[in-house]
């Protein structure tokens, strides 16, 4: 009955009932330097973007960017955190097309069987993520499904960056 009201009343709010457990894997640490609170931190970070890409919340994302460096959305793209927050209110956005619209993703590549970021998360049935710790901040993961495996090497490996004692994503999945 609540979430009746809230979409009667709050028609622009997004409900999505579809979840998926993201789990810590395996951790590599560089000379053993990171502790596991940092790792937990990254894993906090990483289960919102999730959560914001299952909700198709672009805008989410922008508080675990730096407004510094920016961010790498594929592996040929940095993108200015600027241009990111104009990007995120286009309505055929970057976002729209390759993390949340399958159908506008379909048309774009003209690839019936293209599948958006949403789409092979939810493929996975489920997320462990193992972490590679180059340096105290810098760190790589990877991503692993727990079913259909075959999809998860259709992701990058995200990359978080720690500046000024924070955790930021360098580099999208």
């Amino acid at each position: 009955m609540l979430k009746f009201l809230l979409i009667l009343f709050f028609p622009f709010l997004v409900f999505t009932s579809e979840k998926i457990e993201v789990t810590i894997g395996t951790v590599y640490k560089f000379e053993n330097s990171v502790s596991d609170k940092e790792v937990e931190k990254i894993h906090a970070i990483l289960k919102s973007i999730i959560e914001a890409t299952l909700n198709k919340n672009a805008t989410n994302y922008l508080k675990f960017i730096s407004e510094k460096k920016g961010v790498y959305l594929d592996l040929k793209g940095l993108w200015d955190f600027e241009t990111l927050v104009i990007e995120i209110k286009k309505e055929d956005s970057y976002f729209e097309i390759f993390f949340f619209d399958s159908e506008r993703l379909k048309n774009y590549s003209q690839n019936p069987n293209a599948k958006t970021v949403r789409d092979l998360l939810l493929l996975s049935k489920g997320i462990i993520i193992d972490y590679y710790f180059d340096s105290p901040t810098s760190c790589e993961v990877k991503i692993r499904f727990q079913k259909n495996q075959n999809f998860q090497f259709d992701l990058n490996n995200a990359h978080f960056t720690k500046e000024s004692g924070k955790w930021f994503i360098y580099r999208f999945f």
